[in-house]
C-alpha cells in the first residue's frame, strides 16, 4: 500500500513536469523547423506530414513512459538504497541513477515512438530518432528529474499531499477542521540519552522515525517532530476508517520488534513508544515569513498531549478519548479498559480516557 501511494505521488509529478517541458521544446524546435530558422536535411519534410495533435501525442506517451520509470526507481530504488543518505548526496546519486536508466530506456524506445507518429521510411532515412540528440536528451533529462525531485522533497517537508494544498493556497486563510491527533513519545528518553550518550540517542531517534515511515500505509501524516515526540494527524474520515489511527500505532510497534536485534545491536535497548490520541475541531493556516510553515491550532491538540501524559500514570502504551472512542468502531482485536475522573492538566472538568490493548 505505502510502495502504491508513493508510485502515484512520484507518477504525478513526474508526469506534469515531463509533459510541460516536453510541450515547451516541442513547440520551440517545431517552430524552428517549420519558419526555416534551421535547417535539417529531411526533417522539414517530415515536419509537414506531423501536424500538432501527432506532437502531442508523442509528449503524451513519452511523458507517461518517463513518469512511470523514474516513480519505480523512487520506490524500489532510491526509497530503499539512498533515503538515509545526506541530503545533497542523496539527490545527487538519484539523479544520476535515474538519468543513466532512464536515459538509456528512453533513448532506445524514442525510434518506435518516432515511427508510430511518422508512419514512413522517413524515420530510418533521415534518423528523426535522433532528435534531440543524446547530450540534448541528457540535459533535458537532468532537468525533469532534478526539478520533479526537488518538488518531491519539497512535498515530504511540507508533508505528503501538502505542497499541492500549499501552491493553491488553500492554507492562505484559517479554516477549521476535524482532525485526529496522536501524540507519540519514546519511554524513558531521559534516561536512555544519558545511558548512551546524546549523540547515540539522536541516532536512535534517527532510526526510530525512520521506521515511522509505516504509518503513511494508514494515511497517517507527520505533523510535528518536537525532540523525541512526534505528532501525527489524520482527516476524521481516513482516521476513523477500519480504525486507521489504532493500526498504524501497532504498525509502528510491530517494525520496532521486527528489528529488535539491530536496535539491541547498535543501542543496547528495544525502543518503546506510548500515544495519546484525541480528535476535535483544529484551526489549520500557514503561518511564519521568515519561515513559513502549516500549523494546526486549537484544544485538540493540548487535550491529546495531556492524555499523551497521562500513559505512564495509567500504564498503558494507548490512550484515546471518550469522544474519540465513540467515533471509533472497535471489535474484537482490540480490549478497551476505561480509565473515569481522569484529571488532565489544565483542564477543570475530569475526563474518562480509554485504554487500549491489542489482544
Amino acid at each position: 500500500m505505502l510502495e502504491k501511494r508513493l508510485f502515484i505521488r512520484g507518477f504525478i509529478v513526474y508526469f506534469i513536469v515531463s509533459f510541460l517541458f516536453l510541450s515547451l521544446i516541442s513547440y520551440w524546435r517545431w517552430h524552428l523547423l517549420k519558419y526555416g530558422a534551421v535547417e535539417l536535411i529531411g526533417i522539414n519534410m517530415i515536419v509537414k506530414q506531423i501536424d500538432a495533435s501527432d506532437m502531442l501525442q508523442l509528449n503524451l506517451y513519452i511523458s507517461i513512459l518517463l513518469a512511470v520509470l523514474s516513480s519505480l526507481i523512487d520506490v524500489f530504488l532510491v526509497e530503499r538504497f539512498f533515503r538515509k543518505l545526506n541530503f545533497t548526496l542523496s539527490f545527487i546519486v538519484a539523479i544520476l541513477v535515474q538519468l543513466a536508466l532512464v536515459g538509456f530506456i528512453m533513448y532506445r524506445s524514442s525510434l518506435y515512438f518516432a515511427r508510430y507518429i511518422a508512419k514512413d521510411a522517413l524515420v530510418e532515412q533521415y534518423g528523426f530518432w535522433e532528435i534531440p540528440d543524446f547530450p540534448f536528451l541528457a540535459l533535458f533529462l537532468l532537468l525533469i528529474i532534478s526539478a520533479s525531485h526537488f518538488l518531491l522533497e519539497i512535498d515530504q517537508r511540507l508533508g505528503r499531499g501538502n505542497l499541492w494544498r500549499y501552491i493553491s493556497g488553500k492554507f492562505y486563510k484559517p479554516r477549521s477542521e476535524e482532525r485526529i491527533f496522536m501524540f507519540l513519545d519514546l519511554n524513558d528518553s531521559t534516561q536512555t540519552a544519558e545511558n548512551i550518550g546524546h549523540l547515540k540517542f539522536s541516532q536512535l531517534l534517527q532510526d526510530c522515525f525512520s521506521d515511522l515511515r509505516v504509518v503513511a500505509r494508514f494515511y497517517g501524516e507527520v505533523y510535528q517532530y518536537v525532540g523525541d515526540e512526534v505528532v501525527l494527524t489524520w482527516k476524521k474520515d481516513r482516521g476513523l476508517h477500519k480504525l486507521r489511527y489504532v493500526r498504524a500505532f501497532y504498525a509502528f510497534k510491530d517494525k520496532l520488534k521486527e528489528k529488535e536485534e539491530y536496535y539491541r545491536e547498535e543501542y543496547g535497548l528495544l525502543p518503546v513508544f506510548k500515544a495519546g490520541v484525541h480528535m476535535g475541531e483544529c484551526t489549520v493556516s500557514e503561518m511564519g515569513n521568515l519561515k513559513r510553515e502549516i500549523s494546526y491550532l486549537g484544544d485538540t491538540l493540548n487535550t491529546a498531549s495531556r492524555i499523551e501524559g497521562k500513559c505512564r500514570e495509567l500504564k498503558a502504551e494507548l490512550l484515546i478519548s471518550s469522544y474519540l472512542m465513540e467515533h471509533s468502531t472497535f471489535h474484537a482485536t482490540y480490549h478497551l479498559e476505561a480509565k473515569e475522573n481522569t484529571d488532565l492538566r489544565g483542564k477543570e472538568q475530569r475526563s474518562t480516557l480509554y485504554k487500549v490493548e491489542r489482544v
